[in-house]
C-alpha cells in the first residue's frame, strides 16, 4: 500500500497539481482577502484540537508537540557579511544569546518517521517587534524545506480535518493532491536532530521598505558525531542530544535563500519548493550550543512555557504570505490559552 501510495503521489507531483495562484511582483505579497474569517476558524478548531489533545494537566502544542530538549546558545553573525545582507539583526560580528526547542510534529514515539521542528528565540536584539517582547526575535523551522498546506484555507482544511478524527479526508480532496507527496517526502526517521537541516518554509522580508524576500534555513556545520538510531528507545534523541554535547559542541550555519524569480520561488504558495539551484543559501551566521544539561523537571517546564511566533521580529524581518499572516493571532491565542492550562497545573 505504502509504495502503490509513492508511485501515485510522484504522478501527481509530475502532474504539476500545485495550487494555481497568481503571479505578484518580486518581494510582494497578496491582497489576503478572508483571512479574517479564515483566522478566526483557525482559533476556534486548534483551540478544539488542543482540548482534545490535553491531559488534565498538560496541553501540547497542537504543532511540534514532543519537546527533546531547550539548548542555550550563541548566535553569531559572520565579521564578513556582504553588505546587502547587514539589515535588521544581521550586523558583522553581532553576538546573541539563542534559545532552541528541538521537536517532532506529530509523533511522541521518535523511532516513527516524522517532520521534526527547530525554534529559535534570540534574545537582545535589535528595532521594536512587530508583535511581543521587545529585545526578542523568534525564527521557525521544520525539517523539509516545504509545507504541505499552501494557503490558510488549505491549513483550515486539515485543522478541519483532524479535529473530525479524519485527517485523511484532506489529502483525499483532488484540491490537496499536492499536499501527498510532502508529506510522504517530508516524515523520515532521524538519527539525531543535531545532524538534521531546518527551513521556514514560509518567506520574510530582508530590510525595510526592500522588496527583497528570503528563506530562512538552518543546517549542520561540517563534521558531526554520527548518533545511532535505538529501537528500543521511543525517547532516544534526546538522549542523542545528550551524547553529542559530551562529545563536543553542536554547530550549525544559518543562511538566507533570495527571491530571484516570483514565478518559481512564489511568496503565496507555502507549498512550493524554492529550489536551490536557481538561488542557494547564503550563510550569513552560525549558531553553538556547547555541553549542558539538557534533563530535568525544571528544564523541561521553563521549555513547554516558552511561546514562538514568526512576528516576534522587527520589520527588517517581517513575514510574508497568507500562511505567516494568520500565524500572527493564532499562535498568540493558541499559545496563550496552552499557557494558561500548563501553568494553573504547575502551581503559578
Amino acid at each position: 500500500m505504502k509504495k502503490f501510495l509513492a508511485i501515485l503521489s510522484t504522478l501527481l507531483c509530475c502532474a504539476g497539481c500545485q495550487p494555481d495562484l497568481p503571479l505578484l511582483p518580486l518581494g510582494e505579497e497578496g491582497p489576503g482577502a478572508g483571512e479574517a474569517k479564515i483566522t478566526e476558524a483557525l482559533i476556534a478548531a486548534i483551540t478544539e484540537a488542543s482540548k482534545q489533545q490535553a491531559s488534565a494537566d498538560f496541553m501540547p502544542r497542537f504543532n511540534q508537540v514532543k519537546t527533546h530538549a531547550c539548548l542555550n546558545g550563541v548566535f553569531w553573525v559572520s565579521e564578513n557579511l556582504p553588505s546587502e545582507f547587514q539589515q535588521g539583526l544581521f550586523q558583522p560580528g553581532a553576538r546573541y544569546p539563542v534559545t532552541a526547542r528541538f521537536a517532532n510534529a506529530r509523533e511522541w514515539d521518535d523511532r516513527k518517521k516524522d517532520f521534526r521542528g527547530l525554534s529559535l528565540k534570540l534574545t537582545g536584539t535589535p528595532g521594536q517587534p512587530l508583535w511581543g517582547q521587545p529585545g526578542e526575535t523568534d525564527f521557525l523551522l521544520n525539517s523539509y524545506p516545504q509545507l504541505f498546506a499552501a494557503t490558510p484555507q488549505h491549513f483550515l482544511a486539515f485543522v478541519q480535518a483532524s479535529v473530525d478524527g479524519k485527517p485523511w479526508r484532506y489529502v483525499v480532496n483532488p484540491s490537496h493532491w499536492y499536499s501527498l507527496p510532502i508529506i510522504l517526502k517530508g516524515r523520515q526517521k532521524v538519527n539525531s536532530v543535531l545532524e538534521t537541516s531546518y527551513y521556514s518554509t514560509t518567506p520574510y522580508q530582508l530590510g525595510q521598505g526592500t522588496r527583497q524576500a528570503v528563506k530562512y534555513a538552518v543546517s549542520p556545520c561540517g563534521s558531526q558525531p554520527i548518533m545511532g538510531f535505538d529501537a528500543r528507545d521511543k525517547d532516544f534523541l534526546s538522549a542523542n542530544i545528550e551524547r553529542h554535547l559530551d562529545i563536543q559542541a553542536a554547530c550549525f550555519r544559518f543562511g538566507v535563500q533570495l527571491q530571484r524569480d516570483s514565478r518559481k520561488m512564489p511568496i503565496e504558495n507555502a507549498s512550493a519548493l524554492w529550489r536551490e539551484q536557481d538561488s542557494p543559501f547564503r550563510p550569513l551566521a552560525t549558531i553553538t550550543f556547547t555541553n549542558q544539561k539538557i534533563f530535568g523537571e525544571a528544564l523541561y517546564q521553563r521549555c513547554e512555557n516558552m511561546s514562538f511566533n514568526p512576528w516576534q521580529a522587527s520589520a527588517d524581518h517581517q513575514p510574508l504570505g497568507g500562511i505567516n499572516r494568520v500565524r500572527k493571532a493564532v499562535y498568540s491565542e493558541i499559545g496563550e490559552l496552552r499557557l494558561q492550562h500548563n501553568m494553573s497545573n504547575q502551581g503559578h
